[in-house]
C-alpha cells in the first residue's frame, strides 16, 4: 500500500486519540449493515479501515486544533466495501462531526452513481432505531433534525452550478468523473467551513483522464515528490515498488490479489473471487477489466490500436529540434487540416543517418472553442496551449493563414522532403500555398489503402520499442484514442473511437486523432521515400 503517513511533519502536528477513536466508535455502536449476509449486524470495521480513519481523523495542529487532513484520496479496488464505507462517513460527518447547517453531498459522474452513496445513507438511518429519530429521510435529501444538517446527491451534471458550502464531499469512484469542473466548484467552496473535508474513494480507472490526473497527484503526495500536508493518501494495487504492474503470469497469484484487495478473505470470499477470476480468462477483454477492476491497474482504451502503456516506454524525452536544424535531418511531415473549429495538426518524422526515428507535431484550435473542449473531451486544453503543444489561435474559428505561415518557416528550417496532405480539405487554400512558396506538399488520399501500410509500421516500431515519440500528453491522449478500420484484405486505416461515458464528449468527434493522422501521413512519405531507393536491400517496407 502506498501512504503518506511518512511525510507528516511530528513538529506541527499531534495524533489525538479520541479525535481518532471517535468516528469509529459512531459506525460500530450506531450504524448497521444493509446489504448481504451481514444485513441487520452492527457495522464493525475491518483493520485497515480504523487505520484510514485513524489517520484522517486523528491528526490535529498543535496550534489551531484543525484537522491536518482535508482532503483524503482512498484508491481501492471493486467489492471492497467502498460505498458502504464512505456512506457510514458521510453520516457521521452529518450528523455528529459537522457544526449547524453542514452541507454534505454525495458526489458521482452520474445521477445513479451518486445515489448509491445516497441510498446507502437513507438506508442505514431508517433501518437503525438508534440513530433513525435523528434525521428525516425523503427521497431527495436527508436532514439531521437538531443541526439542520443536509445531505444530498450531485452528479456531474449539476457542475456549472456554484454557490455550494460543503462540509464533507463524498466522492464515490473518481475514475468516472468526466473533467474536473464539480471537483473545482465544490472544493473551492470548502473553505468556507472550518474543519471541512473532501472524501475521494475509487478504483482504478483509464490513462489520460481527469482521475488518472488525480491519481498521480496523490501518488506524488505520499511519495512526497509533491508537498501538500491537507491530504492523506492510502492506495491498494498491484503494482509493484517501483510502480510497475504485475506481469501476465502473476494476474492470479493470491499474493497479488490480497495485496491489491485489503477486504480479500473477509469482505472478499476467495471463493466468489475465483468466478471473477475465471470468467476474466475466458473473455478476450476481459483481462484488462480484470486489472482495472481488481489489481487497481490503470489501463488504457480497450479499443485503442495502439496500447498507451506500450506507447509511454517510447518516450524518451523531448525531441532536440535543434539537433535536428544543426544536423540538416531529413523528416517528412503530414498535414490534417481541420474545419473552421476543430483540431489541425503538423507532423514531422525526422530520420537521421544514425539514430532512432523522432516524431514531433503542432496542433491549432481556436482560443474561443478551449472552455468547451476540456469541458467535453475530459483533457487540459489550455495546459497543452501552455506547454506549446497547441497554439490557440484568436477567436471562434481556425486561423488558416497562421498554420501556413507556420508550415512554410518549418520548411526553410528543416529539411522537409514532402508533406503529405488530405487532397480533399481545401483544395483553394492548399493550392494558393503551392503556388506562392513551392511547397514540398503533395496529395496523400484518406483512403484504407494508403493508410494501411504505414499505419502498421507506426505500431511495429511501438512494440520494437524503436522510435522515439517525444514527450507530448496532446500525442498519448490521441493515441488512446484511435481505432482502426480493418477490411477484408487486411488493410487499415486510423480511426477515431467512440465517446467513452457521459460527459467525455458528444459523440465520435470529440475523441480527436488528427495528431495520429498526420504523423502516419508523414511515416507513409518516408516509407515512399524508402521504396524509391534503389540502393536499399534486405527486408524493405513495401509502399
Amino acid at each position: 500500500m502506498i501512504c503518506s503517513v511518512a511525510t507528516i511533519d511530528k513538529d506541527k502536528y499531534y495524533f489525538d486519540k479520541e479525535a481518532a477513536e471517535k468516528p469509529i466508535r459512531f459506525f460500530e455502536k450506531k450504524l448497521a449493515h444493509v446489504q448481504g449476509e451481514k444485513a441487520g449486524q452492527p457495522f464493525v470495521l475491518e483493520e485497515w479501515q480504523k487505520f484510514h480513519i485513524r489517520q484522517v481523523f486523528g491528526w490535529l495542529n498543535k496550534e489551531t486544533g484543525d484537522r491536518k487532513h482535508r482532503y483524503f484520496y482512498l484508491e481501492i479496488p471493486k467489492g471492497n466495501g467502498k460505498s458502504a464505507f464512505v456512506s457510514g462517513l458521510a453520516i457521521y460527518m452529518n450528523g455528529v462531526d459537522g457544526p449547524k447547517g453542514a452541507e454534505t453531498y454525495c458526489v458521482a459522474g452520474d445521477t445513479n452513481q451518486a445515489r448509491i452513496v445516497f441510498d446507502a445513507c437513507a438506508n442505514m438511518i431508517n433501518e437503525n432505531v438508534k440513530i433513525k429519530d435523528k434525521f428525516d429521510v425523503l427521497k431527495y435529501s436527508i436532514t439531521h433534525k437538531k443541526s439542520g444538517g443536509i445531505i444530498k446527491v450531485l452528479s456531474s451534471d449539476t457542475a456549472g452550478k456554484h454557490g455550494f458550502r460543503p462540509y464533507f464531499i463524498a466522492f464515490d469512484e473518481m475514475h468516472v468523473q468526466p473533467n474536473r469542473e464539480l471537483y473545482d466548484v465544490l472544493t473551492k467552496g470548502m473553505m468556507k467551513s472550518r474543519n471541512s473535508m473532501c472524501g475521494m474513494i475509487t478504483t482504478a480507472g483509464e490513462i489520460g483522464t481527469f482521475a488518472e490526473e488525480m491519481h498521480d497527484t496523490a501518488v506524488s503526495i505520499a511519495k512526497g515528490l509533491i508537498h501538500n500536508e491537507y491530504w492523506y493518501v492510502g492506495i491498494y494495487s498491484a503494482y509493484d515498488e517501483d510502480g510497475n504492474p504485475p506481469d501476465d503470469k502473476e494476474l492470479f497469484d493470491e499474493k497479488i490479489i490480497s495485496k491489491a484487495n485489503p477486504g480479500y478473505g473477509t469482505i472478499i470470499r476467495p471463493a466468489d473471487f475465483d468466478i471473477i477470476v475465471q470468467d476474466s480468462k475466458a473473455q478476450k477483454t476481459g483481462i484488462a477489466s480484470y486489472k482495472q477492476l481488481h489489481l487497481n491497474v490503470w489501463v488504457g482504451s480497450l479499443l485503442a490500436y495502439i496500447n498507451v502503456i506500450d506507447y509511454r516506454k517510447c518516450n524518451l524525452g523531448k525531441v532536440d529540434l535543434q539537433y535536428h536544424i544543426d544536423n540538416n535531418t531529413p523528416c517528412y511531415g503530414g498535414l490534417d487540416l481541420a474545419s473552421t473549429e476543430d483540431l489541425s495538426s503538423f507532423s514531422l518524422t525526422f530520420v537521421p543517418e544514425d539514430g532512432m526515428i523522432e516524431f514531433y507535431e503542432w496542433s491549432w484550435c481556436p482560443e474561443d472553442t478551449i472552455p468547451k473542449r476540456s469541458k467535453n473531451q475530459n483533457v487540459n486544453y489550455r495546459y497543452w496551449v501552455d506547454e506549446g503543444h497547441i497554439f490557440a489561435t484568436p477567436g471562434p474559428v481556425q486561423d488558416k493563414d497562421a498554420i501556413q505561415k507556420f508550415v512554410l518557416e518549418a520548411c526553410e528550417k528543416y529539411n522537409v522532403q514532402k508533406i503529405n496532405v488530405d487532397p480533399s480539405f481545401h483544395r483553394a487554400v492548399l493550392g494558393s500555398w503551392i503556388a506562392a512558396n513551392d511547397l514540398p506538399i503533395q496529395a496523400f488520399s484518406q483512403t484504407t489503402s494508403y493508410f494501411s501500410e504505414p499505419t502498421k509500421q507506426l505500431k511495429v516500431w511501438i512494440m520494437q520499442k524503436s522510435v522515439n515519440v517525444g514527450d507530448n500528453p496532446m500525442m498519448e491522449w490521441q493515441i488512446d484514442n484511435t481505432m482502426v478500420y480493418r477490411d477484408s484484405n487486411d488493410a487499415i486505416r486510423p480511426m477515431k473511437s467512440v465517446s467513452r461515458g457521459k460527459g467525455r464528449g458528444t459523440g465520435r468527434d470529440s475523441r480527436k486523432v488528427d495528431g495520429v493522422v498526420a504523423r502516419i501521413m508523414g511515416i507513409a512519405g518516408y516509407l515512399h521515400a524508402l521504396a524509391e531507393e534503389p540502393e536499399i536491400t534486405g527486408e524493405i517496407m513495401v509502399w
